[in-house]
C-alpha cells in the first residue's frame, strides 16, 4: 500500500511537473511571438529610416551642387566687379579729375 502511495504521488509530481513545462513552454511561445512582431516593427522602421537617409543624401549632393554654382558665379562678379573698380581708377587717374558738367 505504501508502495502504491509513493508511486502515486511520484506519478502526479511527474503530471505536475509536465503542466508547469506546458505553461512554461506556452509561455515562452507568447514571448517569442511578441518578439517577432516587435523585430519585424523594427525592422520596418528601420527600413524607413534607411530610405529618408538616401534622400537626405540627395538632397545635401543637389545643395553642394548649388553652393558649388554659386559660388563660381560669385567668384566670376567679384572678379568683374575688381576690373571695374580698376577702371573707374585708371579714368579717373587720366582724365585729370572730369567733372560732371564733362
Amino acid at each position: 500500500a505504501e508502495g502504491r502511495a509513493a508511486g502515486a504521488a511520484a506519478l502526479e509530481r511527474r503530471r505536475e511537473e509536465g503542466r508547469r513545462a506546458r505553461l512554461a513552454e506556452a509561455a515562452g511561445e507568447d514571448e517569442w511571438k511578441e518578439s517577432k512582431v516587435r523585430v519585424e516593427g523594427i525592422s520596418g522602421r528601420c527600413g524607413d529610416l534607411h530610405a529618408d537617409v538616401e534622400s537626405l543624401v540627395a538632397v545635401v549632393s543637389e545643395v553642394e551642387a548649388t553652393r558649388q554654382a554659386l559660388s563660381g558665379q560669385l567668384a566670376e562678379r567679384r572678379r568683374r566687379l575688381e576690373q571695374m573698380q580698376g577702371l573707374r581708377r585708371e579714368a579717373g587717374g587720366r582724365g585729370g579729375g572730369w567733372s560732371e558738367e564733362e
